[in-house]
Parts: structure tokens; sequence; C-alpha cells
């Protein structure tokens, strides 16, 4: 009797290696999903940031002898020019977020969502916080906080 043992792999053994790499590819794209989400929310988070710094900086070096701030709504900010919001300033700014994100800006001193910051002294006319989600997922949430003198901090 001659037994021939055959070097090809058994469709049962094919079938085991494919089930293997999918669960291996899977939860490899959700963490992939996950990071790019991640860095688009820090991404944005900074560019605010440093849209806010800006408004203060030139408000500190009287650029235009104005005051300088930044608007929110919930799907953008706009930078302008002078001691109050007008959304038809010539020189205003707007830079929309990237769809699914949002921003809530907490500004309890204010009836208006813009921080305007002081000529020359830099110091915001109120304080609060500005808040930048995923509106889908809503579970990282990273914060900016505007202090009394002007102080920017931001919370990841």
């Amino acid at each position: 009797m001659n037994i021939r043992h055959s070097q090809a792999f058994t469709l049962v053994e094919i079938i085991v290696v494919i089930v293997i790499l999918t669960i291996i590819f899977s939860i490899g794209a959700g963490t992939f999903v996950n990071t790019r989400k991640a860095r688009e929310l820090e991404t944005m988070t900074d560019a605010i940031a440093a849209k806010l710094e800006q408004a203060k900086s030139e408000a500190i070096s009287g650029k235009g002898g104005s005051a300088f701030g930044v608007k929110f709504t919930s799907s953008s900010y706009t930078y302008f020019k002078g001691g109050s919001y007008s959304s038809s300033g010539a020189t205003n700014m707007t830079y929309p977020l990237t769809d699914g994100y949002q921003i809530t800006a907490s500004i309890p001193a204010s009836s208006d969502t813009a921080i305007i910051f002081a000529r020359m002294t830099g110091t915001p006319v109120a304080t609060g916080t500005v808040s930048i989600s995923n509106s889908a997922s809503g579970s990282k949430v990273n914060i900016i906080r505007i202090g009394n003198l002007g102080d920017i901090t931001v919370i990841k």
C-alpha cells in the first residue's frame, strides 16, 4: 500500500488563517480610525488655540488701534477685528470644522459666543471655555479655557 503525503494546505487550514487575519485587520482598522479621529481633534483644538493667541497678541500690540477676537458657532470659528463681532466685517476670517466635529462655547459673562481681547492689555472681555468634540461619538472632548488675564489653556 502506497500512501501519498500532500504538501498542500487543506481547506480548513486556509479558512482558519483567513479568519485569524480578518480578526487582526479589523482590530487594526478600528485602532487606526480612532487614532485618526484623535489626531483630527487635536489638530482642530490646536488651531483654535493658536487663533485665540493670535487675537490676544494683535490686541496687545495695538495693531490697527483695535481689539481682536474669535467668534464661535457649532461648526466654525471666526477671527475678527474690533470690540464686537459683526458678520459683515471686512477682515473676518472664518474657519469651518471638519465634518462630524462641533464646538460648544461656554462664556457665562456674555450673551455672545465670542472671546474679545482688549486693545493694549490683551485681557478678555469675558472668560469661559470652548469645547471641541466629535459629534458622532462625543466621548473625547478637548477644552480650551480662557482665563481672566487672557491665559489660554488647552486641556486634552
